[in-house]
C-alpha cells in the first residue's frame, strides 16, 4: 500500500499544475488562518504578522545560542544575582 501511495505522491509532486495549485492554496490557508488568529485576538492582521516573525527569529536566535551555554554556568550565574539582589 505504501509504494502505491509513494508513486501517486511522486506523480503528483512533479506536475507543474497541481504544484501551482498547491502554491495557491497554501497561500490562502495561511491568509485564512492568519485572519482567524488576528480576530480570536483582537489585534491587526498586520501586527499579527510582524509579532509571528519576531518570534521565530528570536527562537531561532535563542535555539543557535543554546547550544554554547552551559547548565552548570547559567545556574552559577543566577545564583550570583539572586545574591547581589538579596544584598540591595
Amino acid at each position: 500500500m505504501i509504494h502505491i501511495v509513494l508513486h501517486m505522491g511522486r506523480s503528483v509532486a512533479t506536475n507543474p499544475t497541481t504544484i501551482r495549485m498547491a502554491a495557491a492554496l497554501t497561500g490562502w490557508l495561511v491568509a485564512i488562518a492568519t485572519r482567524l488568529i488576528a480576530r480570536s485576538l483582537d489585534m491587526p492582521e498586520a501586527l499579527l504578522r510582524d509579532t509571528g516573525a519576531f518570534v521565530v527569529a528570536y527562537v531561532a536566535a535563542v535555539e543557535q545560542r543554546s547550544g554554547l551555554v552551559c547548565p552548570r554556568r547559567v545556574m552559577k550565574d543566577v545564583r550570583q544575582q539572586r545574591q547581589v539582589a538579596s544584598q540591595r
